[in-house]
């Protein structure tokens, strides 16, 4: 059974509703009622991904033998210099 209801969009959108709407020779109820359904089965398609009892593999590198330095550029600060160094500690595993 279908139900009335009242809603309050944005002037703007409204507009832009009614002008997708038209271009696809559709009454702005089916457009803004397709969008809903749309949005609603997305998420469900979701929700059954992340129910489903298959592991998840994660792939975990091992620390490299060797540290990488990151080389300091024109114009660098300390702080820049410091947090490349650390994000290259922590993607080869050295990180503290």
């Amino acid at each position: 059974m279908r139900q009335s209801m009242t809603i309050r969009l944005d002037q703007e959108v409204l507009n832009q509703a009614r002008f997708y709407a038209e271009s696809e020779n559709r009454t702005l109820t089916n457009y803004i009622e397709t969008l809903i359904k749309m949005d609603i089965n997305a998420k469900q398609a979701r929700v059954r991904d992340l129910s489903r009892d298959t592991p998840v593999k994660v792939f975990i590198a091992e620390p490299m033998t060797r540290r990488l330095i990151t080389n300091p550029r024109a114009n660098n600060t300390h702080e820049e210099v410091t947090s490349r160094q650390e994000y290259l500690d922590m993607i080869s595993g050295w990180a503290k």
